[in-house]
């Protein structure tokens, strides 16, 4: 049963007020649900003494001064809400109302979250509403995931058709053959901003492929895994003509005497980026032999031991012992 607001001490009446002014400020409105055993019958209590015309003339100044509705028409305010996220999506294409949106959608992003942690009490209709613009029920901290922004564009992750996916793949071809890698990101401009993310949806989508695109895109050095950066030093070996431990013992044996060389004119085996292009070719070689020293022959690690050998890479020339 609802107490009268008389009932409610008159010093409870301001600490009351003072409570439904930092529940509006959180929510964006001051409809207290009735299971907030005080607060939500203070305010039902209010609005009763309201209707029947019995309330303070003080109070019902202090509940005009937050807008407070003494009428309570869900249906409206609900419905005005939810084409003002219409009108935000319109501008954003998407319904994740964040603050970062500044102080025009403050009061959307209350109404936002509301709807989040009032799901259960919304009707079928509201809900399938929401869900058909695209309404994100969990709330997320920050830009919307990859997934939501391809699924805001007309880009078809992986139901694409086949002509929209043999497109995409040849202009991965074309990419590779002016970067000599697969791995597209935002350093490469607008001109690839569509292609990485077609890339992004290969990525997330590989479960999901046919066995015979994953084979294509295998074949031309996909990485499936994406990187942050440039490829790895074995990526990028692999696109020379240095064959890591599979070279042939001509091949080995040349590259092993020109470190001789290089040591003989360095007092050291460390050859880095210093020392130019001249011996650029046996930097990636050294830089093979130490990724790959497990599967090297015993003999070839007895020999590189031998001159004195740095497994282990330095950024700057070895100290003398």
């Amino acid at each position: 049963m609802l107490r009268h607001v008389k009932n409610f001490p008159l010093e409870k009446h301001h600490v009351l007020l003072k409570s439904l002014v930092d529940y509006k400020k959180k929510h964006g409105h001051a409809n207290v649900p009735l299971r907030d055993a005080h607060l939500g019958n203070f305010v039902a209590a209010c609005r009763k003494q309201y209707k029947a015309g019995t309330i303070s003339k003080s109070l019902k100044e202090e509940l005009d001064n937050i807008d407070f509705d003494w009428v309570l028409d869900t249906s409206t305010q609900w419905e005005k809400s939810f084409q003002e996220l219409i009108r935000f999506k319109s501008l954003h294409d998407h319904c994740n109302d964040g603050r970062a949106h500044g102080e025009e959608f403050k009061k959307l992003k209350r109404w936002v979250s509301s709807q989040r942690s009032d799901k259960l009490k919304l009707s079928n209709d509201r809900i399938r509403r929401l869900d058909e613009i695209g309404f994100v029920w969990k709330a997320q901290r920050g830009r919307p995931t990859l997934k939501e922004e391809l699924d805001n564009t007309d880009f078809d992750l992986v139901l694409d058709t086949s002509t929209q996916w043999e497109k995409s793949f040849q202009e991965l071809i074309r990419f590779k053959s002016l970067h000599d890698h697969c791995n597209v990101g935002r350093a490469h401009g607008e001109e690839f901003k569509q292609l990485k993310r077609w890339v992004s949806a290969q990525r997330s989508n590989k479960l999901k492929l046919s066995s015979d695109r994953v084979r294509r895109l295998d074949e031309i050095g996909f990485v499936w895994k994406a990187q942050r950066s440039r490829p790895t030093l074995k990526e990028e070996l692999d696109n020379t003509d240095v064959d890591l431990v599979l070279d042939t013992s001509t091949h080995w044996e040349k590259s092993f005497q020109e470190l001789i060389r290089f040591k003989s004119l360095h007092d050291h085996c460390n050859v880095g980026r210093a020392h130019g292009e001249e011996f650029k070719q046996l930097k990636r070689w050294v830089s093979a032999q130490r990724i790959d020293k497990l599967k090297l022959s015993s003999d070839r690690v007895r020999r590189l031991d031998d001159i004195g050998f740095v497994w282990k890479a330095q950024r700057g020339r070895p100290t003398r012992k």
